[in-house]
């Protein structure tokens, strides 16, 4: 993320941090960067994982660090599905934006969102549920951060009610 001479350090947006605490609360601590200040990529890598961890999404890993062009830097954020995790990037970009608009950002809507899109799995499910008359469920080593059996847990609600599987 490239951030211009202004936004290096939120403590020179006049209200920044309040106006952001105030349209999402959970935010957490800033990072900050070694400058010893928060930068709008700071405030991205924040609010892209608590708007995860908000929906439910198991991540806790997120980082930026600057790279040698000034003011860019690389925002790493963890996500157990790849679409939520676009999805939050997008979302905190939108909190930014309105935080600086000065105007109002949806929390509620924005977790709402990346709940039900971390939710598509139960949607597969109903599918092959209503395509096929038996479907074997497995869970691989690979949970991507999930708890144990919490996707077979979502796939057997996705087959609950299924007009073939039983």
């Amino acid at each position: 993320m490239h951030c211009a001479p202004s936004e290096r350090s939120i403590a020179d947006i006049p209200g920044f941090e309040t106006r952001l605490r105030e349209c999402f609360p959970h935010i957490g601590v800033l990072a900050k960067g070694r400058n010893g200040e928060s930068s709008l990529a700071h405030v991205l890598e924040a609010a892209a994982l608590a708007l995860q961890e908000e929906a439910g999404c198991p991540v806790t890993f997120s980082h930026t660090e600057p790279t040698m062009e000034e003011g860019t830097s690389f925002v790493v954020v963890e996500y157990g599905e790849e679409d939520v995790g676009r999805k939050a990037i997008a979302e905190a970009r939108a909190l930014i934006d309105a935080v600086i608009a000065g105007a109002a950002f949806d929390a509620e809507r924005a977790v709402a969102s990346l709940r039900a899109l971390d939710e598509d799995i139960r949607g597969q499910t109903q599918i092959l549920g209503a395509t096929f008359d038996d479907v074997v469920l497995f869970q691989d080593a690979c949970q991507r951060g999930r708890a144990d059996g919490e996707v077979l847990a979502l796939l057997r609600e996705g087959l609950q009610g299924a007009a073939r599987a039983a």
